[in-house]
C-alpha cells in the first residue's frame, strides 16, 4: 500500500507540474484526474480518500479523482479531441496506444520532469530497467513510466544490455528479425 501511495504521489507531483489542472484561471487548487481502463473497484472511494489525505499534507490544494472506464482505449482519441482533462493515465495493452497518440500530442514528454523531480525514476530509467523504460519512450523522450514487475518465463523479447551491443551487429539483427517469418 505504501508503494502504491508513493507512486500516486509521485505521479500527482509530476502531473501537477505540467497539467492545466482543470481550470483556465489560476486558483491555486489542482484537481487531478487519473484515468484507468478498468471497472470501478468496490473500495476506490476509501483509497481515493486516503490518497487525498496524504496529498493534503504533502501538496496542499491538490486533489486526486479516479476516472474508471473499461472502454477508455476506444474513447481516448475522442476524449483528447474534446480536451477532456486527464492528468494521469494508465496506458498499455488495454488502453491508449502511445505509438499513435504521442504524435497527436495526447501525452506530455517527461524527461525534464523526471530529471528534476524524480531521482529514483531517473536511476531506474538510466541504470536498472533501461530496456523496460524504452517501452514508454519515443525518439528518446519518456512519455510513460513502465510498471516494472519481475516475470518468470514470461519474456517475449530479446533484451541485450548496452554493454553487450558492441558484440552484435544490431542493424543486421533487426533486419533479420523483420524479414524472418519465424521471428
Amino acid at each position: 500500500m505504501k508503494r502504491l501511495v508513493s507512486l500516486v504521489l509521485l505521479l500527482a507531483m509530476l502531473c501537477a507540474c505540467f497539467a492545466g489542472c482543470g481550470s483556465k484561471e489560476d486558483t491555486g487548487h489542482a484537481h487531478l484526474i487519473w484515468a484507468m481502463p478498468w471497472y470501478e473497484q468496490s473500495e476506490h472511494e476509501m483509497v481515493e480518500g486516503e490518497i487525498n489525505k496524504i496529498l493534503a499534507e504533502k501538496l496542499p490544494d491538490t486533489e486526486l479523482e479516479f476516472m474508471f472506464d473499461p472502454s477508455l482505449a476506444s474513447k481516448w482519441s475522442l476524449l483528447m479531441a474534446g480536451n477532456t482533462q486527464i492528468d494521469i493515465a494508465n496506458v498499455g495493452f488495454n488502453s491508449a496506444s502511445l505509438v499513435s497518440e504521442i504524435p497527436k500530442k495526447s501525452f506530455y514528454g517527461l524527461n525534464d520532469l523526471v530529471d528534476k523531480y524524480a531521482p529514483t525514476i531517473k536511476e531506474q530509467r538510466d541504470e536498472t530497467y533501461e530496456l523496460d523504460y524504452l517501452t514508454g519512450s519515443m525518439n528518446g523522450e519518456l512519455y510513460a513510466i513502465p510498471h516494472v514487475q519481475m516475470h518468470i518465463n514470461d519474456a517475449n523479447a530479446i533484451k541485450i544490455p548496452k554493454k553487450f551491443e558492441k558484440y552484435l551487429d544490431v542493424e543486421a539483427f533487426i533486419k533479420e528479425c523483420e524479414n524472418n517469418a519465424t521471428t
